[in-house]
This record gives structure tokens, C-alpha cells and sequence, in this order.
């Protein structure tokens, strides 16, 4: 299984499926040569079931995630408090993505669902309107994790099942806080998705951190829907 690193020029290099996990974004090849879509759809489906908790869907992801394309990502975070404090703009970015991630044109709270929310967003695109998504947003307050499951995505072409689910956490390993990603698609990226997305990463993160240090967290936080 190949690895791909993303440098600090956002260009990418092979390494070592079992090499250890760098700061940074990296892209993994699946297991199978092809990613059988059925796996985001039972994954839809799970989501929706009263008897899933946050834990077992995540569970789903984690034993289901060799057979994807995966994105990962981990950036750092200065400390205790500062990582508490981004994990209340991972809550806001949940509900208000647009406002942070820059291939998102607008984010809407749709009401609430199994473990969280649903939200529809439109996707930047050429011409007036790109695609608009429709996700499963579950969220695990506790633990300072988010999951993404997409549903269904509307082009000119028409509505298509959902082929994408992500995980975005605040993690603590050895003392150190980060930002951390796991993005999961059915679909191999081009090279030109290589570069693009780590670029989407890594911005997304700026964002968010600016927001952090010139934003009104609590007031923006208090302002959530609840749900």
C-alpha cells in the first residue's frame, strides 16, 4: 500500500505505508484496486439506525478505510488550552464550514438527525452554482470529534448516492495537541487533486486558526444551532 507525503510546498513523495505518522498531509492508495461504492452506502444507512453510537460508526470508518482513498492530515495546535479552545471552532466549522473551508460556497443547518445534524452545502464551481451536497453531520462533544458522511450530491447531471465520509478531531498524542483529518472517497484523485487537497487542508486549518486568535469564539459559539 503506497503513501504519498505532502511537503511543506505542497508537492507529494512516496514513503513507507508504516512509517511513522508525520505532521502534515499524506495520501494512501486502497487495499483493492477498486473501491467498492456499496461501502459508503451501508455507511449511510448505519448512521441512520438508532442503535449506532458515534463509536461504532467510527469503528465502521476506521475497519472500512483500507479499502478507500484516504487523505490524512495533522497539523499542531499550541497547547491544552489552545486545542480546547480550536475544538470549539471545529463545533462552529461543523455548522458553518463555508466560513473556513474554501472550496465550500455556503453551509446550511438542515435539522437535526441520529447523532447529530444534517447540513447542505454548495460546493464552489464554474458558473453561477457548483454541486450542493447534502451530509450526515455526527458530532461527539466529549471527545472533540465530528464525522462527515455524504449522502447524496446534485449536479447538472442529477442526484448521486454519496461516494465520501471524513473524520475531524482535536487529538492529544504524547503531550502534543492537533488538528486531525481522515478523508475517505470512492474515487482515485488525479495529481492535480493531490495538490489541491492538501491545499484545501492546510488552508482550511489557517482559517480556522485566524479565526481563533481575531473572531468573538464564545459569541459565535453560543450562537450554534442547537440540535
Amino acid at each position: 500500500m503506497a503513501v504519498l507525503l505532502c511537503t511543506t510546498m505542497g508537492s507529494f513523495a512516496t514513503a513507507h505505508a508504516d512509517i511513522e505518522k508525520p505532521t502534515g498531509c499524506f495520501y494512501v492508495t486502497p487495499k483493492e484496486q477498486f473501491v467498492n461504492g456499496v461501502l459508503f452506502q451501508n455507511l449511510i444507512l448505519r448512521a441512520h439506525q438508532e442503535n449506532e453510537t458515534f463509536a461504532s460508526i467510527l469503528a465502521a470508518i476506521e475497519n472500512d478505510k483500507a479499502q478507500c482513498h484516504q487523505f490524512h492530515f495533522r497539523y499542531p495546535l499550541k497547547d491544552k488550552d489552545h486545542a480546547e479552545k480550536f475544538a470549539k471552532v471545529l463545533h462552529i466549522k461543523a455548522q458553518q464550514a463555508h466560513r473556513f473551508v474554501p472550496v465550500i460556497a455556503s453551509s446550511q443547518f438542515t435539522g437535526p438527525g441520529h447523532l447529530g445534524f444534517f447540513r447542505e452545502i454548495t460546493i464552489r464551481g464554474q458558473g453561477l452554482q457548483g454541486p450542493r451536497v447534502q451530509e450526515h453531520v455526527l458530532v461527539d462533544k466529549a471527545m472533540n470529534r465530528v464525522i462527515f458522511i455524504e449522502e447524496w450530491i446534485a449536479t447538472e447531471d442529477g442526484l448521486q448516492p454519496g461516494s465520501f465520509a471524513s473524520v475531524n478531531a482535536v487529538t492529544e498524542e504524547n503531550g502534543h495537541w492537533y488538528f486531525a483529518g481522515t478523508y475517505l472517497y470512492e474515487t482515485p484523485p488525479t495529481l492535480e487533486d493531490l495538490g489541491a487537497r492538501e491545499e484545501m487542508f492546510r488552508e482550511t486549518y489557517e482559517n480556522m486558526l485566524f479565526f481563533l486568535e481575531q473572531e468573538d469564539l464564545e459569541a459565535s459559539y453560543q450562537q450554534l444551532i442547537p440540535y
